[in-house]
C-alpha cells in the first residue's frame, strides 16, 4: 500500500546535447518550486516526490506523474506547479488545463519513443559508437573542471547578488569573453542562473561558495582544486610506482595546507560532536589529540566537558591554523598546543 496520499514522479534525466529532455526545459526549477511550495503549504509529509528517468514524452516536458490518480502533467512551469499544489494535491482537484487526457495517444507516444530509442541504440552499437554510459565517465571531468575553476577564481563571490559578465571579469581579473563562456557553462550545469545579461548564484553556491556566506566553504573546496593536479598524474604514478608530483622532503605550501586543514575541519566537526556525546568522559581529565589538525575533536570534547584539558599535537605549519579555529570558538585558554619537533615529510 502507498504510505503517502500522493506520490509524484518528475523527470530530471540528462540527455546528450541536442536531444529533447525535461532537464533542458526547466524540470530542475520545477522540482525546486514543487518541494519549496509543498513545504510552505503544510502538506509535504503527505506527498512523496521522486525524481525519475525518461517518461517517454520528452518533447512535452517538463513532465510529471501524480499517483494514485495516475495523472500525467506536461509543459510544467513554476507557476503551473503552484496551481497543481493548490488544486490537485491540497484539494484533490486535478488541473484539467495541464494534464494529458487522451491515455491511448499517450501510451502510443511512449511506446513509439521507447522503440525509437532502442532502434537508435542498435544502430549506434552496430556502428561502434561509444555508449553514453562510457562517455559520461570519460567526460565527467569537464563539469568538475568548470566548477573547480570558478572556485579557484572565487567567481561566486564576484557574482554576489547578481552581476554582469564584464563586472565579474574585472573583479576576478580574467578575460571578459572567456569569462562569459565559463559563466554560461556554470549556468548550464545549474550552479548559476542568468536573467537577461545578469548572472546570479543558485542557493547552493550562495550558501557554500560565496565569501562570508552562512556556510562559506570555498577555502575547504580549494583542497579539491589541488587534488585535480595530483590526480592528473595518475598514469605516470602507475608507471613509476610512486608520486610524480610531490618532491620528497618538500612540505605543502601555505595555501595547500590551509585548504587541506579547512577541508578536514568541515569533515570532522559533526563527527567530533557525535563522538564526544557517545564517549564516557566522566573520569577523563585530559586528552592528547595527535595530528589534531584544526582541533575539531579537542574543541568538541572541551565543549562537552568544560573541565577537561585538551592538547593538540601537530606540525609547525598546522598549529597556527589550529589556534585560529580554537580562538574562533573562544577556547584558547582551555586548549594547549605542541608543535612537532624535527619536522620532516
Amino acid at each position: 500500500m502507498e504510505p503517502f496520499r500522493n506520490h509524484i514522479y518528475i523527470c530530471t534525466q540528462k540527455k546528450p546535447e541536442g536531444a529533447p529532455s525535461c532537464i533542458n526545459v526547466g524540470s530542475q526549477e520545477v522540482l525546486t518550486t514543487l518541494n519549496r511550495e509543498l513545504a510552505q503549504s503544510g502538506i509535504a509529509d503527505e506527498v512523496q516526490v521522486t525524481t525519475c528517468g525518461c517518461l517517454g514524452i520528452c518533447g512535452k516536458g517538463p513532465n510529471m506523474v501524480v499517483y494514485p490518480e495516475g495523472v500525467w502533467y506536461t509543459g510544467l512551469t513554476p507557476q503551473r506547479i503552484s496551481k497543481i499544489i493548490k488544486d490537485h494535491l491540497a484539494n484533490n482537484r486535478p488541473v484539467e488545463d495541464f494534464l494529458l487526457k487522451d491515455t491511448d495517444a499517450l501510451k502510443n507516444e511512449i511506446i513509439a519513443h521507447n522503440q525509437m530509442v532502442e532502434a537508435m541504440k542498435t544502430i549506434m552499437q552496430k556502428a561502434g559508437v561509444i555508449p553514453e554510459e562510457l562517455n559520461q565517465f570519460m567526460r565527467g571531468f569537464m563539469e568538475s573542471r568548470i566548477l573547480l575553476s570558478a572556485i579557484e577564481l572565487d567567481l561566486f563571490t564576484a557574482v554576489g547578488q547578481g552581476a554582469k559578465n564584464t563586472d565579474i571579469a574585472k573583479t576576478i581579473n580574467t578575460d571578459p569573453r572567456a569569462t562569459e563562456a565559463l559563466l554560461n557553462a556554470l549556468t548550464a550545469i545549474d550552479v548559476l542562473e542568468k536573467e537577461k545579461d545578469v548572472y546570479k548564484n543558485k542557493p547552493l553556491t550562495a550558501k557554500y561558495l560565496v565569501k562570508d556566506a552562512e556556510h562559506d566553504s570555498r577555502i575547504a573546496a580549494m583542497h579539491v582544486v589541488g587534488l585535480w593536479h595530483r590526480w592528473s598524474t595518475l598514469t605516470d604514478c602507475l608507471k613509476k610506482g610512486t608520486s610524480v608530483i610531490i618532491e620528497k622532503g618538500k612540505p605543502r605550501g601555505k595555501g595547500e595546507t590551509t585548504a587541506f586543514i579547512a577541508a578536514m575541519h568541515k569533515n570532522a566537526v559533526f563527527r567530533a560532536e557525535k563522538t564526544a556525546e557517545i564517549l564516557d568522559l566522566g573520569s577523563v581529565n585530559s586528552i592528547l589529540d595527535l595530528g589534531g589538525g584544526s582541533g575539531a575533536y579537542a574543541i568538541a570534547f572541551t565543549k562537552h566537558k568544560p573541565d577537561i584539558k585538551a592538547t593538540v599535537f601537530d606540525l609547525p605549519t598546522v598549529i597556527p591554523l589550529t589556534k585560529k579555529y580554537v580562538a574562533e570558538e573562544g577556547l584558547q585558554n582551555k586548549i594547549d598546543f605542541i608543535e612537532s619537533p624535527n619536522y620532516k615529510i
